[in-house]
């Protein structure tokens, strides 16, 4: 699987790179869902600067990769779905997702954080125990702007 996220970068380092020296210290992230589900996010800041993913289907034959596609220069379209949605929110009174999402991500991140801080020690999450319907459903999104580099700005 990492070799297929890794193919999917379009400024992949060549051959001739050793990760090893060019990521001083990788982070390997290691998620266990209450349903089976495992994940793993690999950082290697210093060797590649594109977001790729890649995942088995249950049937452990299927691997398939993607690149998730973040604007860096200006305007940076890729907050543009979240500003929309938080505008929405404050037209409607409604929130625009659930507040149980949020504490799901946040609660996330939050125990991967603390793993790292002591020692990469394994926390457990009963707080993320509950379960909810979702509201948001995934939209192709429009083309994005042309970007400006920031020293254009």
């Amino acid at each position: 699987m990492f070799a297929a996220a890794l193919n999917r970068q379009t400024r992949r380092p060549g051959p001739e790179v050793i990760l090893g020296e060019r990521v001083p210290e990788p982070v390997l992230w290691l998620i266990e869902y209450n349903d089976g589900l495992r994940a793993s996010v690999l950082e290697l800041n210093g060797a590649v600067s594109e977001w790729t993913g890649a995942w088995r289907y249950r049937s452990g034959r299927k691997i398939v990769s993607t690149q998730f596609w973040t604007q860096e220069a200006r305007p940076a379209a890729h907050f543009t779905l979240r500003l929309q949605a938080a505008e929405r929110m404050m037209f409607s009174g409604k929130p625009s997702w659930n507040v149980e999402r949020t504490l799901m991500s946040s609660g996330l991140l939050d125990a991967l954080l603390l793993s790292k801080l002591k020692s990469q020690t394994r926390r457990v999450t009963p707080y993320l125990q509950f379960g909810y319907q979702p509201m948001w459903r995934w939209q192709q999104p429009p083309p994005p702007p042309v970007g400006r580099p920031w020293g254009e700005q």
